[in-house]
Order: C-alpha cells, then sequence, then structure tokens
C-alpha cells in the first residue's frame, strides 16, 4: 500500500501542487488557497489508484472543484473514473461520443481488453453528464475557472487549437464509420495512436489539453501531452497563434510568460520540446522550476536525452518525478546533477511543491523522486 508518511498537506492561503508519476500514468493534484481542488489526469502507482490514495490520505477529502482529463491515452486515464463520482465540474477533449465508440468496438476484442479501461470511463463519464455534471474547457486562453469575480486566481485552457480539434474531429468521425464495419485490426491502429494516412504523429496527443494557472506573482503551465508537430497550425504552434490577437480581441501570449513552473509535456519525448513555447516560456528569463514524469513502459520509454540538454537552457531546476533507471541516466548525461532537496519518507513516488503569496516557493520530494540543478 502507498504511503505518503511527510508530504506536506496544503495550508490554506498557500497554493500547493502534488505531482504523481509514474506508476501506469501521471497526474497533478493542485490545492488553491480557498482550499478547492482541482485534479489533471489519474495515475497508478503499485497497482493502487495513487491519485485517489493522495486525495484520502494528505489532502484528507475526495472533493474535486474541477477535473481535467487532457487527453484519451490510456496511462492518463486509468483511475480517472474512481474520481468522477465526488467531481463537481469537468474539463476535457473533445470529440468523447467517437473516442466512446471506437473504444468500444476496441473493448469488444479479445486482444482489446487493454482499451476496456477507457471504454468504462467514457460510459461513466457520459451518465455522469446526464445526471449534470457540469462540463467545459474547450478552447485555447478560455474559459477560465473560478468564474467568481473576486477569485484570486485563476485557471485557463490551452487545447487543442482549433485546427487539431477540427481535422481530429473530422477524421475521428469518418473511422468511427469505418471501424463500425471493417472491426478489430485498424481500430488497434488508431487507439495505439498511429494515424491511418501514415504520416508519424499520435492521436490522443493531437486532443491533448493542456492548462495555465495564475495566482500572484506565479503562473504555472501543465502541458498535457501537447507536442511540437512542425505544423504552424498544429501542437504548440497552433496554441500560440489562437493567442495572438485578432480583430478586437487582446493578446494573450502573456498567458505562456514569465512563469514559475512548466509541467513538461508528454514525458520529455523528443517531440515535446517546442522551441517556439520556449522562446515565450523564456522570454524574461529561465522558467524557475520544470516538473518531468518519465514514462515507463517499452524498451526505449521517454525522456529523451536530447530534450532534456535543450531544458537544460530553459529551466534552473528540473524535478523528474521518478528518476530511477533510464531517466536518471538520461539526465545526469544531458548534463543535470542531483542537489538535496526536503524529502519525506513515504513510498509514493510524490514532488509537491508550496507556493506563497510573497513570491516563494518549497520542494518536498517522496519516493523516487530528484531534484536537478
Amino acid at each position: 500500500m502507498l504511503s505518503f508518511d511527510g508530504i506536506p498537506r496544503p495550508v490554506p492561503g498557500t497554493l500547493t501542487a502534488y505531482f504523481l508519476g509514474p506508476g501506469f500514468g501521471e497526474s497533478i493534484v493542485v490545492v488553491f488557497p480557498d482550499e478547492r481542488c482541482m485534479v489533471v489526469d489519474a495515475c497508478y502507482q503499485d497497482n493502487e489508484n495513487a491519485t485517489l490514495a493522495l486525495l484520502d490520505k494528505v489532502i484528507r477529502s475526495r472533493s474535486i472543484d474541477l477535473l481535467v482529463l487532457t487527453h484519451p491515452d490510456r496511462d492518463h486515464l486509468r483511475g480517472a473514473a474512481d474520481l468522477l463520482p465526488t467531481t463537481t465540474r469537468l474539463w476535457s477533449w473533445p470529440h468523447h461520443g467517437s473516442v466512446r465508440r471506437l473504444a468500444s468496438i476496441a473493448s469488444a476484442n479479445a486482444k482489446g481488453k487493454i482499451y476496456h479501461d477507457l471504454y468504462l470511463l467514457l460510459e461513466q463519464l457520459n451518465q455522469k453528464i446526464r445526471n449534470g455534471l457540469r462540463t467545459g474547457g474547450g478552447g485555447v486562453g478560455m474559459p477560465q475557472w473560478p468564474e467568481d469575480p473576486g477569485a484570486t486566481y485563476h485557471v485557463v485552457s490551452m487545447g487543442p487549437s482549433s485546427y487539431d480539434e477540427n481535422s481530429a474531429g473530422v477524421e475521428l468521425d469518418r473511422l468511427v464509420e469505418d471501424r463500425l464495419k471493417t472491426g478489430w485490426p485498424s481500430t488497434q491502429a488508431l487507439l495505439d495512436g498511429i494515424l491511418t494516412s501514415g504520416q508519424a504523429g499520435d492521436r490522443p496527443n493531437r486532443l491533448s489539453k493542456a492548462v495555465v494557472i495564475e495566482w500572484g506573482v506565479h503562473r504555472l503551465l501543465l502541458a498535457g501531452d501537447v507536442e511540437n508537430r512542425g505544423n504552424p497550425k498544429s501542437g504548440w504552434g497552433g496554441i500560440i497563434a489562437e493567442l495572438l490577437p485578432e480583430g478586437n480581441e487582446p493578446d494573450r501570449q502573456h498567458l505562456l510568460q514569465n512563469l514559475t513552473l512548466v509541467k513538461v509535456a508528454h514525458h520529455g519525448s523528443a517531440g515535446a520540446f517546442s522551441q517556439e513555447a520556449w522562446n515565450l516560456h523564456c522570454s524574461a528569463g529561465k522558467v524557475h522550476c520544470g516538473v518531468l514524469a518519465p514514462f515507463n513502459l517499452g524498451t526505449n520509454p521517454p525522456p529523451d536525452q536530447a530534450t532534456l540538454a535543450q531544458l537544460r537552457g530553459h529551466i534552473n531546476t528540473l524535478t523528474i518525478t521518478s528518476a530511477s533507471g533510464k531517466a536518471g541516466a538520461a539526465a545526469i548525461a544531458a548534463g543535470w546533477t542531483s542537489v538535496h532537496c526536503s524529502r519525506a519518507t513515504g513510498s509514493a513516488s510524490v514532488a509537491a511543491l508550496t507556493l506563497n503569496a510573497d513570491g516563494t516557493w518549497t520542494w518536498c520530494l517522496s519516493g523516487q523522486a530528484l531534484l536537478y540543478r
């Protein structure tokens, strides 16, 4: 059973962010100064829902005021269904219906058991929406939460871009119709993230959301799995383009500037680093803190060593939530050096960041999490 001994509890008047993973997937839990709670995705560690365990043992409440499901990749969704019963508001990726139909086809096949979590989540999500769950979160730079006029902080949706949402929607609708006729093999290819057009890419990541948190002098970018696609309309290119002013709209690029923290996209993969995005992030100097959750499956999982080397020029310190094995070795090979940090004694891999209103912050790490400079 996961333990969280020594992980700091949230304190009213501060903002505390807990970064979990990987076990299978990654998750972020944020407790705001007024004690409202936001959860981004879900994470399993040691066959236990680590997100739910942290809510129970550290936050001591399962009440989720905003649940953000960034995209339909299983490593971000396993365990998310457990969070729905106590969720008040949901932001999620677009095109639930099409993804649900494809997951249904996959889960009905003997080889498709690994997609059953996605199908069950979407079934429960549909039921929760029918019962009145408030949903939203589409678009770039809007909506903002909370809607209270006197709120001292805001969470802002970042993505997917209109181009990615529309192009994925057209293709998903076509695939649903085709796969109902052709069945399992092509559906497996879709859900494994292979574009049927033959171009390299990952459809679930094309739909990925990111969010920005603004509180006082602090601004945090939780980058989801948004990637650099080399297409100015897609990924970070599309998001940045939609932040530029059009007509009477304000310029909203400031949302990606002067950042206290960036949660690095897509486990630090080769496609995770967008120079255009990082030019904005570092327009006033290096980002103070980076957080990276590695991926721990496959023969050569991210983070990518070249990406880690690029991040050295853009981030002052980097926390890797599970630095054992390849991730830590790749960081050292890229020039990062492990440094001392306050540590808890619990077994769960957690990086806890407490932000103060005066602009200062402190880290407390647990399990396999390490801090690098």
